[in-house]
């Protein structure tokens, strides 16, 4: 489950808000980008700040991981999801395949594929990560609106029969 929190956390959507405005550049997206993702390597809890209040985050994960439905999720359920996976895994890293940042009227919209690999109960297991962002300006400052993220098991993961699913 906490892999699953670490994978979300890592994966989503970014929605503007409607008092974003739009100062915001390409550049300063990307480094965002690359600080909530250090962040997340280092499990630092400040990456929670990033996200608007009433962010909306959404999250699909395989079926073998029997944690039910794909769903919409408030920003403390994220939150605690996210940080009981970092208490039930151990070293996690990932690799960032592709990074996009487009201009969306007054907000960036962020996609990334991440190859993300994780120990768990003494098994190594690997899943893909396919994230979208929505990420605006909201009080000078980079602000996650809309979070998704897509995880799915990587082919290693499943070439590797001695890797269970996480429950």
């Amino acid at each position: 489950m906490k892999t699953v929190l670490k994978t979300v956390l890592l994966s989503g959507l970014i929605s503007l808000s409607p008092l974003a405005n739009a100062a915001l550049d390409e550049k300063q997206v990307r480094n965002f980008y690359e600080q909530l993702l250090a962040q997340i390597h280092n499990e630092d809890s400040s990456f929670f700040d990033h996200f608007q209040p009433n962010a909306t985050i959404h999250f699909a994960v395989p079926v073998s991981w029997q944690m039910g439905e794909p769903g919409k999720v408030t920003l403390e359920e994220y939150k605690y999801l996210i940080e009981e996976t970092w208490n039930y895994t151990e070293n996690y890293n990932f690799d960032v395949n592709k990074l996009e940042a487009v201009q969306d009227g007054d907000a960036f919209k962020v996609s990334a594929d991440l190859l993300e690999r994780y120990t768990m109960q003494g098994h190594t297991f690997s899943t893909t990560n396919n994230m979208e962002l929505r990420v605006v300006e909201l009080d000078g400052k980079p602000r996650i609106a809309t979070y998704h993220s897509t995880i799915s098991d990587a082919p290693a993961a499943v070439a590797d029969k001695s890797a269970k699913p996480a429950k």
